[in-house]
């Protein structure tokens, strides 16, 4: 028996080890436990199907070698340096106009900082626009135009662990996995978890136990966060992805509506007359119910903001401080409800974008147009690493953003044809849908761009930039990864 045990015992340590920088401190010890539990079982087999004197010998040895290959990772580090420790936070589909007295952390940030409230996204995708904010490109120049793509360029980040950094990435949602290429440069690139939002660092702990769940809960992803940022000398990078607001909507207990506010909901959806047309009933759906979902969605948001400032009080006041979203989400605006990746709407393309770094970013709003392509600029600034693109003190004279030929999910019937191409200036957009109909909007006297203009105040070449895209669409996803999305819930 101590033939078998002594094994499982290292590895027990050598997975304790390891996984103090990476799981909660609720599941550390089952997470040791449960590689030293694999690992004894493992010997148990190989010793009873060697029927030779050196079976022990041998089984200590296969054991032991597992154990010591549990540390095998690319953990490799680059000599100190003396940068500020930077965290760059972001918030999944999360509107711009929901910062207010739900956020009050965030709130507090903006106001600590510096608030773009001109700022846009290039896609309205998880995928694509995190790749934007890594590499400082649009999602044509990228190349990963779609959930399920790889990325075809460097990222910044390993230009910022070649200063010195420790470098972590924490993400909440499987649409951000490594194989999008957006694991570049990390030391710890946490895209796989159980069922119980437990770590699987170990490739072999990948495959006994899965990669669990679609996405997981802003509170799990910020606790792995905080343990490792404690664990680690700076300068540290962290990435910390959060994904509560997105659909479905269902906020813990505490965020939920209260008794009164769901019962005002259920009348106010009462009040609108259902029809007794089986199709009409279905179409009818959205618009009885959205005020019972924006109050979810607020909740959502809520819980979001009180994560983050879990946070923000674990890394301290000196630290670089990026929070953005990756895109919004529609409410019912434009005869879309509830969707995103279908358009190019304000409300999808317009998001947060808060800086803090104290004593060398002023605080206040700037109302400049800025992209979230800035976010790698402004990262590798604060490095003090070279980087190709501007960061956000660089203001943009335009935003391409982009909608691939994936749809997120159905819209109603009477739809109008989907926005694939925009080009967003200071205060006005040209768009373009699938059809290559061009129309803008004046934005400063329209913000809800009910009013679709004539684009003849537009440049040609702008058009014809836009009418390039449609001519030269991106190749379609794979069969592999169509099979992942339709998992996630996508399509």
């Amino acid at each position: 028996m101590w033939a078998w045990a002594l094994p499982s015992a290292l590895a027990c340590l050598a997975a304790w080890s390891r996984l103090r920088t990476v799981s909660g401190p609720d599941t550390l010890f089952a997470d040791a436990a449960l590689w030293g539990v694999v690992t004894l079982i493992v010997g148990a087999l190989i010793h009873l199907a060697l029927c030779k004197r050196w079976r022990i010998e041998l089984s200590m040895v296969v054991l032991g070698t597992l154990a010591w290959a549990t540390q095998i990772q690319d953990l490799s580090r680059h000599e100190k340096g003396e940068g500020p420790d930077i965290l760059l936070v972001t918030l999944d589909t999360f509107r711009a106009d929901h910062l207010g007295p739900d956020t009050p952390a965030l709130n507090a940030l903006l106001h600590e900082g510096a608030h773009f409230t001109n700022a846009v996204t290039t896609a309205p995708l998880t995928g694509p626009a995190h790749a934007s904010m890594l590499t400082g490109l649009s999602t044509p120049e990228h190349g990963l135009t779609a959930n399920g793509d790889t990325l075809d360029v460097p990222s910044v980040i390993p230009q910022i662990a070649e200063r010195g950094y420790a470098t972590a990435a924490f993400l909440s949602s499987k649409v951000l996995h490594h194989e999008t290429g957006l694991n570049q440069g990390f030391d710890l690139y946490a895209d796989a978890w159980t069922w119980w939002g437990r770590q699987g660092v170990f490739p072999l702990m990948r495959i006994l136990v899965g990669i669990g769940s679609g996405d997981r809960r802003g509170q799990d992803t910020v606790e792995q966060a905080q343990t490792w940022w404690q664990q680690q000398e700076g300068p540290r990078f962290a990435w910390v992805h959060l994904y509560d607001a997105h659909t479905p909507y269902a906020p813990p207990a505490e965020w939920r509506p209260d008794k009164a506010a769901r019962r005002a909901l259920a009348e106010q959806a009462r009040s609108i007359p259902v029809p007794e047309h089986a199709g009409e009933w279905m179409k009818s759906l959205p618009e009885r119910h959205a005020a019972s979902q924006m109050a979810l969605y607020a909740g959502e948001v809520a819980y979001v903001d009180h994560v983050v400032g879990q946070l923000l009080a674990t890394v301290g006041p000196d630290t670089f401080v990026v929070v953005v979203a990756d895109h919004g989400e529609g409410f019912g605006e434009h005869n879309d409800p509830f969707v995103h990746g279908a358009n190019l709407y304000e409300p999808i393309l317009h998001v947060p974008l808060i800086l803090r770094w104290s004593g060398h970013v002023d605080p206040g709003p700037r109302d400049g147009l800025v992209s979230v392509q800035a976010v790698a600029g402004t990262l590798a600034q604060a490095a003090g690493a070279t980087w190709h693109t501007p960061g956000l003190d660089a203001q943009a004279d335009s935003v391409l953003a982009f909608t691939p030929g994936q749809r997120s999910r159905s819209s109603t019937d009477d739809t109008p044809a989907k926005l694939v191409t925009a080009l967003r200036f200071q205060d006005s957009k040209l768009v373009q849908d699938e059809g290559q109909q061009a129309r803008g909007y004046l934005l400063s006297s329209d913000p809800g761009e009910l009013q679709a203009l004539e684009p003849d105040w537009v440049d040609p070449a702008d058009r014809d930039s836009l009418g390039a895209l449609l001519e030269n669409p991106p190749e379609p996803l794979g069969d592999d990864a169509v099979e992942k999305l339709k998992a996630l819930g996508y399509f």
